[in-house]
């Protein structure tokens, strides 16, 4: 229960954070050329944000239904507080922001900024988590095929990374933090069934200027929101500021590459 406390109060911060963070998306000015200083990689029970399961109902897959029942191994722990608190608070808060201000458009797979506002059923959906087979046959007593989807999420890793910029003479650092696993999605309903079979990989990265215990934040971006990498803190002002001072890298080319959105690669 502590672990799950200490989960609920960083989900909190973050949606809280995520909520009243404005700035307008724009390309970066200045050029990084990233090296791995830090990185570990565990094992985790289950995601420990689910962002990559509130993005997959966004696809227009699936059918309106009441109920989410979330098969995962991370029953008992951080699982059941994320599902039963962070999800559902989480859509609400996408849906009330204009996510076009934030997302990196012109990007493979990226679906419409505002595509929360097409799917006001996902904002009051329960998500109720399960551990096996039998919790469904027995929940399909009280549910009809067309009342819930089921959705199994396995196979998790949860890492960190910082990398330092050489071209800042080592002054710019990235800290990822970086969930990966797989969701399988079955829709039982006559009208429309289906089952998909996805990876889930979501990631907060953090670009700030200085030594880690007194820095300047530079950008902040979370991924996947509307199916695609979302930058809510921008910061123009400082990285020109930094690029007039020599201490950063102009980029060359003002062309809006997609590649330049990608974070650095994590090594295997």
């Amino acid at each position: 229960m502590v672990g799950c406390k200490r989960n609920n109060l960083f989900l909190a911060f973050l949606c809280t954070f995520l909520f009243h963070s404005v700035g307008l998306f724009a390309c970066s000015l200045a050029a990084h050329e990233w090296k791995l200083v830090f990185h570990t990689k565990l094992q985790t029970g289950g995601p420990l944000f689910p962002f990559s399961e509130a993005d997959l109902l966004l696809k227009g897959e699936y059918n309106p239904v009441k109920v989410i029942l979330w098969v995962t191994p991370g029953i008992g722990n951080t699982t059941t507080c994320l599902a039963a608190l962070f999800t559902p608070f989480y859509q609400s808060i996408l849906a009330s922001l204009k996510l076009d201000s934030h997302i990196a458009t012109g990007l493979p797979n990226t679906l419409s900024p505002n595509r929360h506002k097409n799917f006001p059923w996902i904002t009051s959906l329960l998500w109720l988590p399960i551990s096996n087979g039998a919790q469904i046959s027995d929940l399909q007593k009280y549910l009809s095929s067309t009342d819930y989807i089921v959705v199994g999420s396995d196979n998790y890793t949860f890492r960190i990374a910082l990398f330092t910029d050489t071209n800042s003479n080592n002054m710019c650092y990235q800290l990822v933090i970086m969930q990966e696993g797989r969701i399988r999605a079955v829709q039982p309903s006559p009208a429309k069934p289906s089952a998909n079979e996805t990876s889930a990989i979501a990631y907060a990265s953090l670009i700030f200027y200085g030594n880690p215990l007194n820095f300047d934040i530079l950008s902040f971006s979370l991924h996947p929101i509307a199916g695609a990498r979302s930058f809510f803190i921008q910061n123009e002002e400082l990285v020109t500021k930094l690029i007039a001072e020599h201490k950063l890298f102009a980029r060359i080319s003002t062309e809006q590459d997609p590649n330049s959105y990608n974070i650095p690669e994590l090594p295997q």
